[in-house]
């Protein structure tokens, strides 16, 4: 447990403002304090999360966490959350600047599945 504990801390500890605005954000969407556009780029989001293979509550056996760190995953941890870069999936989906956590791997043959949430006057 602490293991765990610890890998999301050093995690949290890269990207502080990501953390911060998923928690925001988090608050936010509860209190229907969020755009409608916004809300449903965080509730397709979890959807993705929710049917990756990598979504910890997918992980245990999954072959293909098993190709990429050689062993099967692990936990502890109850929070549904990405095996990759340990982020609970509730905070790490409602961090609009944030890219799907298989960027960890940097790695073509797992593109990230989601990325930075671009606003409408981004697009203009």
């Amino acid at each position: 447990m602490l293991t765990d504990l610890l890998k999301m801390v050093k995690q949290g500890v890269k990207n502080p403002a990501l953390v911060l605005e998923g928690i925001y954000n988090s608050v936010k969407m509860e209190f229907d304090f969020l755009s409608e556009e916004e809300v449903n780029v965080i509730v397709l989001r979890r959807l993705i999360c929710q049917s990756c293979p990598f979504m910890s509550e997918n992980t245990g056996t999954n072959p293909e966490y098993k190709k990429v760190y050689k062993k099967d995953y692990s936990t502890s941890r109850k929070d549904p959350h990405c095996s990759i870069c340990s982020c609970p999936i509730k905070t790490k989906t409602a961090a609009l600047n944030a890219n799907c956590g298989l960027e960890e791997l940097n790695n073509e043959k797992y593109p990230i599945k989601w990325a930075k949430y671009k606003h409408d006057e981004e697009n203009k």
